[in-house]
């Protein structure tokens, strides 16, 4: 279901609070179902690897109920069951998830690190690309990472799906860096100066916190 996805892309579950909502562990996460629209429907809930799917299941015939997902449905019976299948995922959310800034869980801890080390926070400037976060150095107000999701494509020709990456500004290292796997030319900043690094733990965390510190490096570094 597309609305579960758009809804949970950033958070992440607090276990003890899925069971304490009703969730009953599998052999592969946990599940949960409930019966929405007088019981007409159900709404069957999976968590597998911190990610959640949903579907809208037919309470008679037990199929999939794909109607929810059309986006020229915007009014009728159909909006109606889409406003309280929202209703019932905006309150798992509240109640058992956590809002997390990225998706994966390597491009948090990075953005961990960076707060732990230089005391930067990332900074979400614009409204349309909320998953934009950039890193800035307080001092000379310069940026030195910025973290974004892309199409895998636009940085692995022929493949599909969406991925995070860091840019960050390695000057001189550029080259250098982009002989290890996992470091790519720029997406999106000059391919001069910068690299983009894939945040699908190909590269160990330390590998890019390394890189990383030669980004805020350069950062420091005033114009003449």
């Amino acid at each position: 279901m597309k609305l579960a996805d758009e809804l949970f892309l950033h958070y992440t579950p607090k276990k003890e609070a899925l069971l304490a909502y009703g969730f009953t562990t599998t052999e592969n996460g946990f599940s949960y179902k409930k019966a929405i629209c007088d019981g007409q429907f159900e709404l069957h809930l999976n968590l597998r690897e911190n990610i959640l799917s949903a579907k809208l299941l037919d309470a008679d015939f037990g199929d999939e109920y794909r109607r929810i997902d059309a986006e020229e449905e915007v009014g009728g019976f159909v909006a109606d069951l889409r406003r309280e299948c929202e209703a019932l995922l905006l309150d798992l959310r509240n109640r058992c998830f956590e809002r997390r800034n990225f998706i994966s869980d390597q491009s948090n801890r990075l953005s961990a690190w960076i707060e732990r080390t230089y005391g930067v926070l990332p900074e979400f400037l614009w409204d349309d690309l909320p998953d934009c976060g950039v890193f800035r150095n307080q001092t000379t107000q310069k940026w030195f990472g910025i973290l974004m999701n892309i199409g895998r494509k636009k940085i692995l020709p022929g493949e599909s799906g969406m991925v995070e990456i860091i840019n960050l500004k390695l000057d001189d290292f550029v080259e250098e860096a982009l002989r290890v796997k996992g470091v790519f030319p720029a997406y999106h900043m000059s391919k001069k100066n910068w690299v983009s690094v894939i945040l699908d733990d190909t590269m160990r965390d330390e590998e890019i916190t390394r890189l990383i510190e030669i980004s805020f490096a350069h950062s420091e570094k005033k114009k003449k």
